[in-house]
């Protein structure tokens, strides 16, 4: 749910975050997705057929425009996950699923 319109495609979440307007997904995600893979804005509508090229395209405008501090907000983020999963070490499924890979 938006909470900030920034412009017509790109708003604030209730955390803050940036997103596409009337959707969940996260300016950051999209950015990682796009220069992750290398795709254009048409690959990644293929990706996502709800977005438009529009969409995408005020997102990456918006990600480079603020992307030290999306970057920075993305690695705390990775962080912040990394602490927790060494905290509470692997679910009963992983620890399964390495005992099944040994079997074999």
């Amino acid at each position: 749910m938006a909470v900030a319109t920034i412009n017509p495609h790109i708003a604030l979440n209730e955390l803050g975050k940036p997103v596409v307007r009337g959707t969940r997904h996260k300016v950051i995600h999209i950015a990682k997705e796009m220069t992750g893979k290398g795709l254009s804005a048409q690959e990644m509508q293929t990706e996502f057929p709800h977005l438009t090229i529009a969409d995408i395209e005020a997102a990456m405008e918006y990600y480079y425009e603020h992307k030290e501090e999306l970057d920075a907000d993305f690695d705390r983020g990775i962080a912040r996950a990394e602490k927790l999963l060494r905290r509470i070490g692997p679910s009963e499924l992983a620890i399964k699923a390495r005992q099944m890979r040994g079997r074999k």
